[in-house]
């Protein structure tokens, strides 16, 4: 039985100024809408991912405004 999304779906930010990490882990074919916004609520950045199984990417944002933030949404539409 897969896992809910919220079990495997983690952002965080990393040692390294600006820089965040999305990471998916024991996804069934899922695919995610990764939208970031800058501390205005500007939308920087949008795109979906397709996990099945492990994935992790590191987002340079040291070019964004203020503190981001990560919305990301599963195929269903709930929100992580």
């Amino acid at each position: 039985t897969p896992q809910p999304a919220a079990n495997y779906v983690h952002v965080a930010k990393t040692s390294e100024e600006g820089k965040y990490l999305f990471a998916v882990s024991n996804a069934i074919d899922e695919s995610f809408n990764v939208k970031i916004y800058d501390g205005s609520s500007n939308l920087v950045h949008d795109e979906v991912v397709k996990v099945n199984g492990s994935y992790a990417l590191v987002y340079n944002l040291k070019q964004v405004t203020g503190t981001p933030t990560f919305e990301i949404t599963d195929k269903t539409g709930k929100q992580r």
